[in-house]
């Protein structure tokens, strides 16, 4: 989960760079959005904002508003940010000798 927030991150800046999503951007983040609901169960809450995140930048990417809408974009940008560094401290306990919480997957 936390390497599909990192791929949607991306994609992400690259659109606010650019201003325009290409098609292939668009499928990507159309599959990793699919792959997150996949993993979703497994993650759990933590999980969620990446979920979320790139179920929204797919969502943008598909409509592709009238006008580059930046503030939507950073708001995605943040809800990945936050998503990835939950994961991410997450993972780092677990790898912690006698750890109480465990990360599976």
């Amino acid at each position: 989960m936390r390497s599909l927030a990192t791929e949607g991150l991306a994609i992400v800046n690259r659109t606010r760079e650019s201003r325009a999503v290409s098609s292939e951007d668009r499928n990507q983040l159309r599959r990793m959005a699919s792959e997150a609901r996949t993993l979703l169960p497994e993650a759990g809450y933590p999980g969620e904002a990446v979920w979320r995140g790139l179920q929204r930048a797919s969502i943008g990417a598909e409509t592709q508003f009238d006008s580059f809408d930046a503030a939507y974009w950073q708001d995605v940008t943040d809800e990945l940010e936050r998503g990835a560094a939950t994961l991410a401290s997450l993972d780092a306990v677990s790898n912690v000798k006698d750890a109480d919480v465990h990360i599976v997957g």
